[in-house]
Order: structure tokens, then sequence, then C-alpha cells
């Protein structure tokens, strides 16, 4: 799939202040606008709560569609529902361009694990073209074949064009989130130390107990108590 901004990725997002259509002024929020193909969603695994997805017939002939998160729904629309509603977006010269929202997709951190949800459009890439395009594949081959791969085929239509940068997203993650598992394998090796330290002084304690008492279990056992009595 492509898209105006990859995933974590700054370039190429865009903020923008969406009004709904018959309101007076923009919501009180900024939503995060990026352009996607139909195949977008998919290949990230977001899913569609309600509504349609993105298709091929959406394009700049067609009437313009939207695609929103749950978030941008609840804060615009609350428990109405947001299919068919319209948004004035700001995009280009001119009056606000009106889009009617078609899909409903699940709520996820576009800007990363410890960012809180933002309200979110897509748009069809062909409504909404840029300059630069992110294209995104999932594959279960190395990342090194799939970039030599996605490198031979950009080559075959566009010689002219280069990549700017090539990454998988897992990478991506893992730098963001790598402080975070560090301090938690610190703190869990801190806590194995802690419960090893308690299991010994337990083991310590009971076996000085046990061996104080050792005249007392000469003298039950002498009597007719049971060793496994003595043991309980």
């Amino acid at each position: 799939a492509y898209t105006t901004a990859a995933p974590l990725s700054t370039i190429g997002r865009f903020e923008l202040d969406a009004q709904v259509a018959g309101r007076s002024a923009p919501e009180p929020y900024q939503a995060l606008m990026r352009g996607v193909s139909p195949e977008y969603r998919q290949v990230l695994g977001v899913p569609l709560v309600s509504g349609r997805d993105l298709e091929d017939r959406d394009t700049q002939q067609a009437p313009q569609v939207a695609l929103v998160n749950e978030t941008l729904a609840r804060l615009s629309f609350g428990t109405e529902s947001a299919i068919g509603q319209q948004l004035l977006l700001p995009l280009g010269q001119g009056a606000r361009k009106p889009f009617t929202i078609v899909g409903v997709m699940k709520d996820h951190r576009n800007r990363g694990p410890r960012a809180a949800v933002q309200a979110e459009i897509w748009l069809p890439f062909d409504q909404a073209p840029w300059v630069g395009v992110s294209f995104v594949a999932a594959s279960p081959l190395p990342a090194v074949q799939v970039q030599q791969a996605l490198e031979r085929a950009i080559a075959s239509v566009a010689p002219e064009e280069a990549a700017t940068r090539q990454f998988a997203l897992a990478d991506d993650v893992r730098d963001q989130t790598g402080l975070t598992s560090l301090l938690g394998r610190i703190l869990l090796g801190f806590a194995l130390c802690a419960l090893f330290l308690a299991a010994s002084g337990v083991h310590v304690l009971t076996a000085l107990v046990e061996r104080a008492r050792i005249p007392e279990f000469g003298l039950r056992l002498a009597v007719g108590a049971r060793p496994g009595q003595l043991a309980r």
C-alpha cells in the first residue's frame, strides 16, 4: 500500500482543524490527516468498526470521502453515527472542501506507543495527493529482501526516483520502547533478587526453628506421635 505519511513518521503528516458541515466553527481539536491507498488499512491490520473502507472507485472524479477513527467520531458526533456526516477540510486554496465520512476505523497509536490517541482522518490518496509517497509492505520475508524488492519495483517504474529512508516498522517501535524495556528488565532483575533473598530467609528461619525443636520431636516420637504429624 502507499500513503502520504508512514506510521510513526512526521514526514508528510498534517494536522488540521476539521469543521462539521452545518456548524459555524471548526471542532475544538486538531486532527491528523493523511492520504492513503485502498489497501493501506488491511496492510496495517487496523479493524473497521462501521461503514466501508476506502476503495479503488474513490478517485478524483468521484465524490470526496473520508475514513475517521473512533476518537474523531466520538469528539464530533458523540453517540450519533458518523457515517454519512460531512467534514469541511482546509485543503489547498479557497473554501473548505467537503468530505463525506464513509467508515469508522479502530483507534490506534499512529504517533507512537507513548502518545495518546488523536483524532485522525484518512482520505483517498487520489483525492489528497502529495509530492512524496511512502510505500508500506507486509511480508514474512526478511526486511532486507523486502527493501530490495521494493527498490527494484520502483526503479522499473520511475528509475529517476530514490527512496529517502527505508525502515522496518518493528524497528521504529523497538527504538521508541527500548528504554522502557531496559528499565523493565532491570526491575525484573531486582524483583528476582528480592524473591531469592526472601526465600532464603524463610528457609534459614525454618531450619533454625526445626533444629531448636529436635528434642521436642524426639520426645513426641517416643510417646507415639507419627512422623507425618511432626512434619506438618
